[in-house]
């Protein structure tokens, strides 16, 4: 579930083909939670996450390097780059 918020930012990303799955991951990105805390709360493997995470950047291609850093601006910015 995403955080109280996160809905009204994110959901251009749902037009763009980002999962459910990923927007759970993008939401505790920003928040600041590592890929290890991440799975544990979402009782998937570390592996997954780093697979998430792939994919979005794979999705949003704007994200450049630092991509972490820069996924989290480009969420609070709507999905717009």
């Amino acid at each position: 579930m995403l955080p109280h918020g996160c809905n009204t930012y994110l959901e251009n990303f749902k037009e763009r083909g980002i999962t459910k799955r990923q927007l759970e991951v993008i939401s505790l990105i920003m928040e600041g939670w590592s890929n290890n805390a991440i799975a544990a709360h979402l009782c998937i493997e570390t592996a997954s996450v780093i697979a998430n995470l792939t994919k979005i950047y794979k999705t949003l291609p704007e994200v450049r390097k630092p991509k972490r850093l820069n996924l989290v601006l480009l969420a609070q910015r709507g999905g717009k780059a």
